[in-house]
């Protein structure tokens, strides 16, 4: 579980990179708590490779941040 969270009377900036790598029949989960205050804002990015007959859970949670932007990448690897 990852959790961010921001004082509410300063203005935040949160520009993360969150990179996993499964290896061969490997289950991940992950969950990612955005409580960033409205003047804050949230840029994340999820980097994934996958080799066979792994999988990963993403479970995103997303209450704050005047703008919160997320991009999703995953790399499947065939052995």
């Amino acid at each position: 579980m990852i959790k961010y969270k921001s004082n509410d009377d300063e203005e935040n900036y949160h520009n993360g990179i969150i990179r996993t790598k499964c290896a061969q029949d490997a289950e991940l989960d992950i969950t990612f708590i955005n409580l960033l205050n409205t003047k804050s804002n949230n840029f994340e990015s999820f980097e994934n490779i996958l080799e066979n007959n792994a999988s990963i859970k993403f479970t995103i949670i997303d209450f704050g941040g005047k703008r919160s932007i997320s991009n999703y990448f995953s790399l499947l690897k065939r052995k």
